[in-house]
């Protein structure tokens, strides 16, 4: 009988020493559970649909005469509200005047970004280049005359005798969707002689204000999605293969009644709805589809259904950056961007208004 009792004695170390490492992993991820959870923003358990109905009644502090240093600075929930058409999601609030990301944002009664006291479209027999996009074409943080929608306009003014107004429809956060749908129910009412559209890497992603919210209930660990976009990361082959990886990860998160907003599917959706509601007006897609592989595709797909898209190298890198944290084209970003633009629509030979 002492063979037995011996056996479970030498048995005895070991199990304790099992015990101590697995508790030691389990207290590790449970620390680094609960620190992850603390740095997560707190405002990712919103409930969407209740930030986007915070958004009406919050308004943005009024401009105070200067946008640098400490002057207040507006949200994009305070600058935006709900809009009534279901894929629009949001819309600039009209007849804004404030501070954002660092330049002066004033809107028009129809809740576009121009000037000051400016009231676009102003001239009935003006040549009028419709502009969609999102916070690149709005302009974040450039004055509103730096942008590159003023500058084209600008340009094209010099080529003839005609009025030229650059009508800038971009917003913060605007997917190709809702480009599509600012064109329908807000663009060909201002009967434009040409639309021009960028295109950003994050125009296929969700619209801001509809990410499912993170669960942060205890059925859920917040470590196990950190680990599966490493593994991702990890088998990536390639920078095009890492951004692939990156952006599955946050459109797992997306509602199932928005998935219609999501993805190449949804960008081609909405280029056709483009082409439709164009008709005859010249429609140009500046595209930089070089990042991804799985982009390529895009040019002999859009030629197919009439759009015109030049050859186009988007300006990137911190030449042309506001600053190393806020990669948005700088006012020098932009002078590129308009000037590459022009390039493009003189390669098509469209967009460009007659002499007389």
């Amino acid at each position: 009988m002492r063979k037995p009792i011996a056996r479970t004695a030498r048995w005895r170390p070991a199990c304790a020493s099992i015990a101590l490492a697995a508790a030691s992993v389990v207290s590790t991820l449970v620390v680094a559970e609960v620190a992850l959870r603390a740095w997560e923003p707190a405002e990712w358990g919103d409930e969407p649909s209740e930030m986007l109905a915070r958004a009406a009644g919050r308004f943005p502090p009024p401009f105070a005469g200067t946008c640098e240093g400490a002057a207040p600075q507006a949200k994009l929930g305070e600058i935006v509200r709900p809009s009534p058409d279901p894929d629009l999601i949001y819309e600039l609030k009209s007849d804004v005047d404030t501070c954002y990301y660092g330049a002066r944002l004033t809107t028009n009664s129809a809740g576009f970004r121009v000037t000051g006291g400016i009231r676009q479209p102003e001239r009935t027999d003006a040549y009028r280049v419709l502009l969609l996009g999102d916070s690149q074409t709005f302009g974040q943080g450039v004055p509103f005359e730096q942008t590159f929608g003023e500058l084209l306009a600008s340009s094209l003014a010099q080529r003839t005798t005609r009025h030229v107004e650059a009508i800038n429809t971009g917003v913060d956060g605007y997917t190709t969707v809702q480009e599509a749908a600012m064109l329908r129910t807000r663009g060909l009412a201002l009967d434009p002689d040409c639309i021009l559209v960028l295109f950003v890497g994050n125009d296929m992603d969700l619209p801001a204000f509809l990410l499912e919210p993170r669960d942060f209930s205890l059925r859920h660990w917040l470590l196990t999605d950190r680990l599966e976009r490493l593994i991702a990361l990890a088998e990536a082959d390639d920078e095009a293969d890492a951004i692939e990886a990156v952006t599955a990860t946050e459109r797992s998160r997306v509602p199932a009644e928005y998935a219609h907003l999501v993805g190449e599917r949804a960008y081609r959706s909405a280029l056709r709805q483009m082409v439709e509601l164009a008709d005859d007006v010249p429609l140009v897609n500046f595209a930089d589809y070089s990042v991804r592989r799985s982009w390529r595709g895009l040019v002999d797909f859009q030629e197919g259904l009439g759009i015109l898209v030049p050859p186009f190298d988007y300006p990137a890198g911190p030449d042309y950056w506001l600053s190393e944290e806020n990669q948005h084209l700088s006012s020098e970003g932009h002078r590129v961007l308009a000037r590459r633009m022009l390039a493009g629509l003189e390669k098509v030979g469209v967009c460009l208004p007659s002499t007389s």
